[in-house]
């Protein structure tokens, strides 16, 4: 069964149609199973998405950008993915440009501590968010770890 919803207009990089059992994603455990439904849903009914983003490696696929939309993809049994190809540099840029993100939302809520009273409250989300992300990145860590 084919599953055509990744749209290669919608990336500057190379594309490339690549067996999904090649593709490992280091981030197993996801935050967002309503959303991966969601997708999953969409992508059942015909949705477009973007190409999930992957770094070559000997022979494998990392996923560096798209893991929901591949955790939701790869439920669906189709034996290949459209995915973008990207480089380390591209990775890496991508990698700081999320973290520079964080890092300026994290900074903006502290700044605004004395004057804004919903700042606490922000913060405390903002915070818990990221430890909720590091934890799962954590279990995901062992998750890998104990396959081997």
């Amino acid at each position: 069964m084919a599953i055509n919803c990744f749209d290669p207009k919608v990336t500057l990089a190379p594309t490339r149609t690549v067996p999904v059992s090649r593709v490992i994603d280091l981030l197993v455990v996801t935050h967002a199973t309503e959303r991966v439904a969601e997708y999953r849903q969409a992508m059942l009914q015909g949705g477009s998405f973007p190409p999930i983003s992957v770094l070559p490696l000997l022979g494998w696929f990392l996923v560096t950008d798209g893991h929901k939309r591949f955790t939701a993809y790869s439920s669906l049994g189709d034996p290949e993915i459209l995915v973008q190809i990207w480089t380390l540099r591209r990775s890496l840029l991508h990698l700081g440009q999320q973290t520079l993100k964080e890092v300026t939302q994290g900074f903006r809520l502290i700044s605004s501590l004395g004057r804004d009273p919903q700042a606490p409250t922000e913060l405390k989300k903002f915070l818990g968010s990221r430890v909720r992300h590091y934890q799962r990145m954590g279990r995901s860590f062992w998750f890998w770890i104990g396959r081997n």
